[in-house]
């Protein structure tokens, strides 16, 4: 009866999450949220371009509502476009050898495709004396704005050069701004692109390695991976194989889920506020921490990885954000991230297994190194969730 109830417990625990997941989730365009685009092209004789913003971040951000204004949003569009144009003259730059390319605006008008973004095009009043150009780029990315958005993003993205004779990929993005990189440079002869898939796999890699709470989550999955629940207490499994066959089965359930919402995410299938993915991932170390201390799921502690798994494929997802278009290398690309992810994890493994291992036989690994790093990961993670809600900063 009691294990019953215990599964009956779990099954609804699953289906809480998927509902949470479900709850958040929502198709978008091509263009991707939290995110603006500027299109610089080479004329022969100037630089054009257009500015792309979400209608969300006018309203939210800069108070400027463009459907409340005439009977139809070009309308409200066209009613507020001096203010949203010295907007963007006050956050966008070019400048070259000779000083700043001031340039003008054409007629705002819609994207297209689901009328979500508003368009600025541009033209500056001179081509730059070389093909190296400076841009200063703060649209959305310095406070009051990262306040409110921390995850934003602005992209440039290269489509021709007419001088030059060079048609790049519409899907080009050249350059990513973010708040801690507001100032970049540009060869407009040859813009490069972010999107080169190769790159992703050491970019997984990377983000592992800078991504504390996702290597703090696996270090207690391995902590207790090493011993097992007997008797109200942990003791160390019979040998390294033992130890090693959890391991193998604990990291591929949670490489089975995070992969799943990675794949969604990058494909635009699910799409979770950022704010949100963050927080639960720090609850998630909580929970798993809390299941070192006092193991409820024991055997069943699958449940648990494979649900928080889910959340931290998304978070693995945020790095995705710079394929905001629908490119055709993108299966390729968001396999060698999840490959160089899993690499990463690996490396992990392999370095702290044999050591916890050893350790585990030891007298001191229940009191002072299970739980010890249990409780320092529920301090540090508390830490996130208040952060992450912003509970910390009010």
């Amino acid at each position: 009866m009691n294990k019953k109830l215990t599964l009956s417990k779990q099954n609804a625990f699953v289906t809480l999450f998927i509902m949470t997941l479900l709850a958040f989730s929502n198709n978008v365009f091509a263009h991707a949220k939290q995110e603006n685009y500027i299109w610089l092209n080479v004329d022969e004789d100037a630089i054009v371009g257009r500015v792309e913003i979400n209608v969300n971040d006018l309203r939210d951000k800069l108070g400027i509502d463009v459907d409340a204004t005439g009977d139809n949003r070009i309308e409200g569009l066209k009613a507020s476009s001096d203010s949203i144009q010295a907007f963007i003259k006050e956050n966008f730059t070019l400048s070259d050898e000779q000083g700043e390319l001031s340039y003008t605006f054409g007629e705002p008008s819609l994207f297209q495709e689901g009328n979500d973004f508003l368009q600025f095009p541009y033209r500056t009043d001179r081509l730059p004396v070389s093909s190296v150009i400076t841009i200063e780029n703060s649209l959305f990315l310095v406070p009051p704005y990262s306040d409110q958005d921390r995850f934003h993003r602005s992209m440039i993205v290269a489509e021709y050069n007419n001088v030059s004779g060079e048609t790049f990929n519409q899907s080009n993005v050249a350059i990513v701004f973010t708040p801690n990189r507001l100032v970049q440079t540009l060869d407009i002869e040859n813009p490069g692109s972010i999107l080169n898939w190769k790159d992703f796999l050491w970019q997984g890699i990377v983000h592992i390695a800078i991504g504390l709470d996702h290597i703090l989550f696996l270090v207690l999955l391995l902590l207790s991976a090493v011993v097992k629940y007997e008797n109200k207490r942990w003791v160390p499994v019979a040998s390294f194989k033992a130890a090693l066959f959890n391991t193998i089965k604990i990291v591929t359930i949670f490489t089975v889920a995070h992969s799943i919402t990675l794949s969604l995410a990058a494909l635009d299938l699910v799409n979770v506020p950022s704010a949100a993915v963050e927080s639960i991932i720090a609850l998630s170390i909580i929970a798993m921490a809390f299941n070192n201390l006092v193991p409820v799921f024991r055997a069943h502690s699958w449940v648990l990885i494979f649900a928080f798994g889910l959340f931290h494929g998304l978070g693995f997802a945020s790095v995705m954000g710079d394929l905001q278009f629908r490119v055709g290398f993108l299966e390729r690309i968001l396999l060698m991230f999840n490959i160089g992810v899993e690499v990463g994890q690996i490396t992990i493994v392999i370095l702290l297994l044999p050591v916890l291992y050893f350790l585990s036989r030891k007298a001191l690994y229940q009191p002072y190194i299970l739980r010890g790093v249990s409780l320092v990961a529920i301090v540090i993670s508390s830490y996130w969730v208040l952060e992450r809600t912003g509970i910390l900063s009010a």
